[in-house]
């Protein structure tokens, strides 16, 4: 098999909403485009991630998803990753980090994302280390 580098398995266009978008507001964008998570942008760059576990933590707060904005449930920093890593070095990043969700970077900007299920699909031989991260109930 030859080597596979996160480009080669991350998703994208990245889809980013503003700051102060509602939480309600990110719920229908992430299902209407059938994704785990979104970027958060305040214009000038992307200064968080939204995930799945956001958004369930966000309602269980019994705050109204309507009136709370994307940047309160947002998770920081954004980990990344080059274009060129290997996706083995991916899959241990991501543990390291604690973190089921990495963006992917070249050398204009942030241009895709990879998740623990494109590791998967791709490697399954890493299912353990993904699962690691399950285990630890990490983004």
């Amino acid at each position: 098999m030859r080597d596979v580098f996160a480009s080669d398995v991350m998703s994208a266009p990245l889809i980013a909403v503003n700051t102060d978008a509602s939480v309600f507001n990110v719920s229908k964008i992430m299902v209407s485009k059938n994704i785990g998570s979104v970027l958060v942008s305040d214009g000038a760059s992307y200064i968080g991630i939204i995930t799945k576990m956001d958004l369930v933590k966000a309602i269980a707060s019994g705050k109204d998803t309507k009136s709370i904005s994307a940047d309160s449930v947002m998770s920081t920093p954004i980990r990344s990753v080059d274009v060129s890593t290997p996706i083995m070095k991916v899959a241990k990043l991501m543990a390291s980090y604690g973190v089921r969700r990495i963006i992917v970077k070249d050398n204009l900007g942030m241009v895709g994302l990879v998740s623990d299920k494109d590791i998967t699909k791709i490697a399954p031989e890493l299912i353990e280390l993904v699962q690691e991260n399950a285990k630890m109930g990490v983004k």
